[in-house]
């Protein structure tokens, strides 16, 4: 985390030795600009060894750095954009295309929901190994809950839709019977999930519920 205007010389400096780098995690670095993470991603040409980023909260997370991402890191398995608003379904789905082994997403989000919908997320169900998705806050509908079940339902370990308002008892029903692995599941501001047998059925399985 920082909130140095002057944080972007010496990261850059950092990149230039930085070819054999595998995860990278910057918290809510406002001042941070998306040419310091392209730095680190495209030091080790054509492919970077990174499997792991989080850019939570960072403002320079946008369609161009993920667009890069999907370009440069064809073996990324984790991907942390949570309060990332600039993203959208536009590099969601680039990434979905390039990175197959990619188990780990979170796009949650406080606002410009309907940058992130089923367009993208059905193409991460269809094109990765999602085990943990994150989505609270975006413009997502049944379908990708549905999707999701179909090509991934024996793999989700933990999914977040809180405060997604599309999100209605079709999903619960879903969730009962297609994710035998589920373990988390938020569901907190999705008013038009009242299958209340249904949600009584994952809270005996023992899952951490959240509603």
């Amino acid at each position: 985390m920082s909130k140095e205007k002057t944080i972007n010389e010496p990261l850059l400096a950092i990149a230039e030795h930085a070819g054999n780098l595998t995860s990278l995690e910057l918290y809510l670095c406002d001042r941070i600009m998306g040419a310091t993470v392209l730095a680190f991603i495209t030091i080790h040409q054509p492919i970077s060894p990174i499997t792991h980023l989080s850019l939570p909260g960072c403002h320079c997370s946008t369609d161009t750095v993920v667009l890069s991402v999907a370009a440069y890191c064809p073996n990324l398995h984790y991907l942390d954009l949570r309060a990332c608003r600039f993203i959208s379904d536009v590099s969601i789905v680039a990434l979905a295309r390039a990175c197959p082994q990619l188990y780990h997403l979170n796009v949650g989000r406080f606002l410009e929901r309907d940058r992130i919908t089923d367009a993208s997320i059905l193409q991460i169900a269809r094109l990765t190994q999602i085990t943990v998705l994150g989505l609270a806050g975006c413009d997502i509908t049944d379908e990708s809950i549905l999707i999701l079940s179909e090509h991934r339902g024996d793999a989700i370990e933990a999914i977040y839709v809180g405060n997604c308002p599309r999100i209605t008892y079709r999903s619960i029903r879903a969730l009962v019977a297609k994710y035998k692995k589920l373990r988390v599941l938020r569901l907190r501001e999705c008013h038009h999930v009242r299958d209340w047998e249904a949600v009584g059925e994952l809270v005996q399985r023992g899952m951490l519920l959240g509603l």
